[in-house]
């Protein structure tokens, strides 16, 4: 998808001239195989590629910029109808059902989920107590893999990372206490926000489905295995449309605000706060749009 502003700013044949210019930068040769390493690897030409390939209407074909939204009836081309003498074009032309596919997912997983909890200024003792519950609440905590995200600001992350002791000696029937599959940390000093923070969780992840968690959330009971349940082929992750099923590719639980004592740090309850949880979810149902919580 692209912005209204980033159409308006320049035409599909200036956006190729764009592209061809940073090519030019990029590779010593501009060949079929350069450039889908290069829109593989850097974002902005990527963007380039993707507005150069864009239909648009012919009458905007002089180099103007529109100043009014496309009509619904408008005519429209491609700079590979219009101008089939430019080679870059051609080149994306030949390489664009390449670039469409996605890379094939691994057959083998290290783990089950990898549950990513963005930190900043983030209290350590705190977030281990998070985590303990969600260990509690888990089916095989074994299978999940823990990637806590520093950001900056946080106090007692060394918490975090202290590990349990083995309960075959401490007069629990010598049961062993769960424990996760791999919990680390990781530094991120990108900034940006919480979007870029858990990119980067992402990307040092292992685990077969990215689970992403705010600091501040409990997790309910049997949580890993309803995401896992999820998304099994088969399983309760396919939504019926007529004869065929649609897979999920992404899953959210119900929001639920904790407005007990300990939930509002003893604080008095906000007025409207189940209004909010019970509008949040109907969102959720209506839209699919979840919030981050």
């Amino acid at each position: 998808t692209h912005s209204r502003s980033e159409l308006d700013r320049a035409t599909p044949r200036q956006r190729c001239d764009q592209l061809v210019q940073l090519l030019h930068k990029l590779l010593y040769v501009i060949n079929d195989d350069g450039i889908v390493v290069t829109l593989r690897r850097n974002h902005v030409a990527r963007r380039l590629a993707s507005l150069t390939m864009r239909p648009y209407c012919k009458a905007d074909a002089d180099g103007t910029r529109p100043t009014t939204p496309t009509p619904m009836n408008a005519k429209m081309s491609t700079l590979l109808r219009e101008h089939p003498e430019l080679e870059v074009v051609q080149s994306l032309a030949r390489v664009w059902p390449q670039l469409l596919q996605l890379p094939p997912l691994k057959d083998t997983y290290e783990y089950d989920l990898s549950l990513i909890l963005p930190a900043f200024r983030e209290d350590g003792k705190e977030m281990c107590r998070k985590l303990t519950h969600a260990k509690d609440s888990s089916v095989d905590c074994s299978r999940v893999e823990i990637i806590v995200v520093d950001a900056g600001g946080c106090q007692n992350m060394d918490a975090v990372l202290e590990t349990s002791p083995s309960g075959s000696d401490d007069g629990h029937d010598g049961q062993e206490e769960k424990q996760w599959g791999c919990l680390k940390t990781v530094a991120f000093a990108g900034g940006g926000g919480r979007g870029p923070c858990l990119n980067f969780g992402a990307a040092n992840a292992s685990g077969r489905i990215l689970t992403f968690c705010h600091s501040d959330t409990r997790l309910p009971m049997e949580w890993d295995r309803s995401i896992v349940e999820a998304f099994h082929e088969g399983g309760g992750g396919g939504v019926k449309k007529t004869k065929a099923t649609v897979r999920s590719n992404s899953c959210a639980f119900a929001f639920g605000i904790d407005t007990s004592s300990a939930g509002l740090n003893g604080g008095p309850c906000p007025p409207g706060i189940k209004a909010v949880e019970t509008t949040a979810n109907l969102r959720t149902h209506l839209y699919s749009l979840p919030y981050g919580d």
